[in-house]
């Protein structure tokens, strides 16, 4: 295996985006390149699997590289949309296929010169149309099979089996024929008969697979299909078809049902899971693959008699493929979990190895059940530091859920060694992202400087997700940054995000903007909100009630405490009075809330009424989101100061992130709150001081 698929592999993309760059610079593999490819789209990274694909390609057409035809025609297999890979491939088509007259025609009717057409889709005609060559083979359902003997601009001359040296016209070859394989069924039948007569007498999957592939229409062979496509062939209809249905019946993956033979079948989904686990020659991946198809399709599969065959798995108790042998067993254990419980013997103990099972399972939930159950082992701790660090963003997000109930010390660890580190920027942010959603890790503004200094430096996606991150949740702290910034930092500031799409297109470059050019009028177009000072807004009777609390604390407690004190040292030897030793702990946690309450009490404001309106969220002030998805939910919150808040009433803190999110919204704002996905729109926003907080 080769390092790019193995790095793809194990979901290292810092990795491979250097010896991506690296390869490209000495010279590219395409064949080692398209493979890490498919491992990535097969790993649910088909975003990261473009942009590496897309760069790949323009360098090599830039460069003239022989090798860029190989290298996109295999990439664009793997795509739906890439105008990059799109162009590229036709250049190179139009370059390798410079004397092929019907090249332009080809490109046309397969739908590689139209964007909208689906880029995998358009390849695969386009691949089979170039494969009617001078001396290949066709076959026209009227004819027969046929050998191409002249290409033309506009016309095709074939030797077809009834009906030799026929000229027809690329129109016709394109509409009425399709190319077939020298070996293929039809054009055996006219050139070799021997050769297909001794694979009709061998019989076994082989035959099937072939009948498959030239004789079946929409995925059905059919016993009148096979006599058609066999006629004038000198080959016996009857016995063909009972070599394929003997075939059929032990061959993995197919069944046969009277007169048809289907890839799968509900009746005998038991039996064909059976034979498919009993398969020497098919791969656990493989095999899990198929199962899962199998099972999918059959919702009256006997439960009992499918978990009767998971000693079938791995009979010999190990195996190579231990995260396909995990997700095939979790697929016939049903959800039973005393049959699950078997799973447990495939949890791999490094990081490198559960990487590798990871990426041999199909299903997204099967996987995030293995990291789940990996990181529920107790892990060895630097197994697991090296096993976060490579998981792709999706997984690393289940791992951060599973660790913050099972080891939030470590999670806590980890995520603070991470922040300090920039130099991995994609763990790096994802860790600043965490820090703000948690809201107690490092103050908002510390997230917000760590994440502008990396920002550059990340991919477009991350990048994009940052942005938003700080327009929305981290607005108030990103807002507070610029405006903070002399104007020599503020430029430079403004120069590195112009260079980013994610800037542009979240309307942070906007802000910075506007920052700039109050500065160039000479004075600040934004003026600073209330809350945005070292005050700490709370009703007067929330303030009355604290300053009652510090005097009760000086005037009652203390004094109380030093007499428990003196008491207590009346008692005789000092080293052994537990009673004087508890009266002196008091006495110091009365002093310490005496000290908070003091300097608390230095910056505590009655909310100002003068600020305070229906036309925007401060504290003070009651607000109702609803939802911009299908649910009609509604939630509503009243924005106040640390005193006041209570959650029976909906009162949240306006510093915490809840609150702190809400802060500067007027109707129509659209926000996401912390913890959350779904996209909320202030509908409703109303003045609580005077009414109820007084």
């Amino acid at each position: 295996m080769s390092i790019l698929v193995e790095c793809a592999r194990r979901g290292d993309l810092s990795k491979l985006a250097d010896l991506w760059t690296d390869m490209l610079l000495r010279s590219p593999a395409p064949v080692e390149m398209v493979d890490a490819l498919r491992e990535l789209v097969s790993a649910g990274e088909p975003s990261e699997a473009l942009l590496l694909a897309e760069t790949a390609a323009d360098e090599m057409d830039a460069s003239s590289s022989p090798a860029v035809l190989e290298f996109v025609s295999g990439a664009a297999e793997l795509f739906e949309r890439s105008p990059v890979l799109r162009r590229v491939l036709v250049e190179a088509l139009r370059d390798s296929y410079v004397l092929y007259e019907p090249l332009e025609v080809f490109l046309d009717k397969s739908g590689l010169l139209c964007d909208s057409r689906p880029l995998h889709h358009s390849w695969k005609r386009m691949r089979d149309l170039l494969r009617m060559q001078e001396g290949s083979y066709l076959l026209h359902p009227a004819y027969g099979p046929g050998q191409v003997n002249r290409v033309g601009r506009s016309a095709f001359n074939v030797d077809f089996q009834r009906y030799r040296d026929h000229d027809m016209s690329l129109e016709a070859v394109i509409e009425t024929t399709r190319p077939v394989d020298r070996d293929s069924i039809p054009v055996l039948a006219w050139r070799e008969p021997n050769v297909l007569a001794a694979m009709v007498a061998a019989g076994g999957t082989p035959l099937l697979d072939r009948a498959m592939a030239d004789l079946s229409t929409d995925g059905v062979l059919t016993r009148s299909g096979v006599t058609a496509g066999l006629a004038g062939t000198g080959l016996d209809p009857a016995a063909f078809w009972r070599a394929v249905g003997v075939a059929a019946k032990t061959a993995p993956g197919y069944v046969l049902a009277g007169d048809d033979v289907f890839r799968r079948e509900d009746s005998s989904t038991v039996e064909m899971v059976r034979a498919l686990l009993l398969s020497r020659e098919t791969s656990l991946s493989e095999k899990a693959r198929v199962v899962d198809g199998l099972l999918s399709s059959d919702q009256k599969v006997p439960g009992e008699e499918i978990r009767a065959l998971i000693p079938l798995v791995c009979p010999k108790g190990k195996c190579a493929e231990s995260g396909a042998a995990f997700e095939l067993v979790r697929l016939l254990a049903g959800g039973d979990p005393c049959a699950e419980e078997q799973t447990e013997r495939f949890l791999e103990k490094t990081a490198a190895r559960v990487l590798r099972a990871i990426s041999e399972i199909h299903s997204q939930s099967c996987r995030r059940e293995y990291l789940s159950r990996y990181l529920l082992s107790r892990p060895d701790p630097g197994q697991l530091e090296e096993l976060m660090d490579a998981l792709p963003r999706g997984l690393r997000q289940v791992g951060r859920d599973v660790l913050r109930d099972s080891d939030p010390g470590f999670l806590a660890e980890y995520l603070a060694a991470r922040i300090s580190d920039p130099s991995g920027t994609e763990i790096h942010l994802w860790s600043l992202e965490q820090a703000a959603e948690a809201g107690d890790m490092l103050p908002p503004e510390d997230v917000t400087e760590r994440m502008l200094k990396s920002l550059p430096r990340a991919r477009a996606d991350t990048q994009k997700r940052i942005c938003a991150l700080l327009m929305n949740r981290l607005r108030p702290s990103f807002e507070s940054f610029i405006a903070g910034l002399d104007t020599r930092r503020l430029e430079r500031l403004a120069e590195e995000l112009d260079r980013l799409a994610g800037p542009h297109e979240t309307g942070m470059m906007l802000q910075v903007r506007r920052q700039q050019n109050s500065r160039r009028i000479g004075e600040d177009s934004r003026r600073k909100h209330f809350w945005e000072t070292s005050a700490v807004f709370s009703s007067p009777s929330a303030i009355g009630a604290m300053h009652r609390e510090a005097d009760g604390l000086q005037q009652k407690d203390i004094p109380a405490a030093a007499e428990a004190i003196a008491e207590a040292a009346s008692h005789g030897d000092l080293s052994e009075n537990a009673e004087y030793k508890a009266a002196l702990e008091r006495r110091d946690l009365l002093l310490d809330a005496l000290d908070r309450r003091r300097k608390l009490l230095t910056v505590l404001r009655p909310y100002p009424e003068q600020d305070i309106s229906e036309k925007m969220v401060s504290p003070g002030t009651g607000v109702v989101i609803e939802a911009l998805d299908d649910s009609g939910d509604t939630r509503t919150f009243g924005i106040v100061g640390p005193l006041d808040a209570d959650s029976e009433k909906g009162w949240i803190n306006y510093q915490a992130p809840l609150g702190a999110a809400l802060l500067g919204r007027s109707i129509g704002d659209t926000v996401t709150l912390p913890g959350e996905e779904r996209i909320w729109r202030v509908s409703g926003v109303e003045v609580l001081v005077g009414k109820d907080l007084r």
